[in-house]
């Protein structure tokens, strides 16, 4: 279940709500060795750190905050500040679409000119094969970092989430949390 979530949600930031987009495919393996991919079983991580919504690069151990993926066993060093952040979002929305006989729900964030071009200056950077996407504090998805987003709409899918979940992460994003 894990792997179709990740699965979908790298499509579906490939896809980035529809837009137009350039791929750019040409990272370098090398600097993935400096990401930090912890398993955590029977280790503890320390982290209180409030992460705010936003879109953030992967860095080496030193230089960020280890971080669990939600719902998973999976940690990653993730920096400290967003390079597209809830602050430039101007409008939230939860949208539930019809895919292979299933109905899933997306929480839509379209953000303002600055974070637009935030957004589109952070994807499809060479030098962040992957990024991973915060909600209000959770660490839903580390993806890869292969299409640049031009529109600044950007459509995160919720599996495996509940209404009352997915509520709770809109009105975060709406509160700017």
């Amino acid at each position: 279940m894990y792997i179709n979530r990740f699965l979908f949600l790298s499509l579906l930031v490939l896809i980035a709500a529809c837009s137009s987009h350039s791929a750019n495919n040409s990272y370098t393996e090398a600097s993935l060795d400096t990401v930090s991919v912890t398993n955590i079983t029977g280790k503890k991580i320390a982290d209180t750190t409030y992460m705010p919504t936003g879109f953030y690069f992967l860095v080496p151990e030193s230089k960020g905050i280890n971080k669990r993926v939600e719902k998973s066993e999976t940690a990653y060093t993730i920096a400290s500040s967003p390079f597209a952040s809830v602050k430039n979002i101007s409008k939230v929305k939860l949208e539930t679409t019809h895919l292979k006989g299933t109905f899933d729900t997306e929480l839509c964030l379209t953000f303002d000119e600055k974070g637009t071009k935030d957004l589109e200056e952070g994807t499809g950077n060479p030098m962040h094969p992957k990024i991973a996407v915060v909600i209000a504090n959770k660490l839903l998805y580390v993806v890869e970092n292969t299409s640049k987003i031009k529109t600044g709409i950007m459509c995160i899918a919720l599996i495996g989430y509940s209404e009352q979940e997915m509520e709770t992460m809109r009105h975060s994003v709406e509160n700017k949390r």
